[in-house]
This record gives structure tokens, sequence and C-alpha cells, in this order.
């Protein structure tokens, strides 16, 4: 069941190929809800919630890092406009 211990480490192992391949929202929101389930089922002084924390914040950095990436490749054609000194 979703208490069992179980299933917060299959949480995990998700979130953490979620973190490597899918990098979107969704990530977010499966590693609040794997660190929510892990504080629900250790308590708040664990190995297993420390490691879904860590999970949690490798999500937000790496969303932020591909937003951030990707809004620079957007951005850069316009940078590049030629300009006519004439």
């Amino acid at each position: 069941g979703r208490n069992d211990p179980k299933f917060v480490y299959a949480l995990q192992q998700l979130v953490q190929f979620s973190n490597e391949f899918i990098q979107d929202t969704s990530t977010i929101e499966l590693s609040k809800y794997t660190f929510d389930r892990a504080r629900t089922i250790y308590g708040y002084e664990s190995i297993v919630v420390a490691h879904s924390h860590r999970a949690l914040s490798k999500s937000l950095i790496t969303l932020a890092s591909t937003t951030f990436s990707r809004r620079i490749t957007q951005e850069s054609p316009s940078d590049n406009k030629s300009t006519d000194f004439s």
C-alpha cells in the first residue's frame, strides 16, 4: 500500500529516473509527493527522508537550469541580428 516503505523506495527510483531523463514539472510534483510520503512513513529525521529531500532539490535545480538554457537558446538568434552602419 501507500504506507509501505517499498512504495517510497519505488517512488524514489521513479524520481531518480525522471530527474535524469524527463526533466519537467511532473518530476517536481512526483518529488514533492515522494518527500511527503517519506515524511509520513519515516518521520522527519530519517535517511530516506533526506534522500527524498535531495531528489526534490535536484528536481528543482534541474528544471531551473533546463528552463534557463532553453531561454538562452531561444533568445540567441535575436542577438545575432546584423546591424547596418551606413
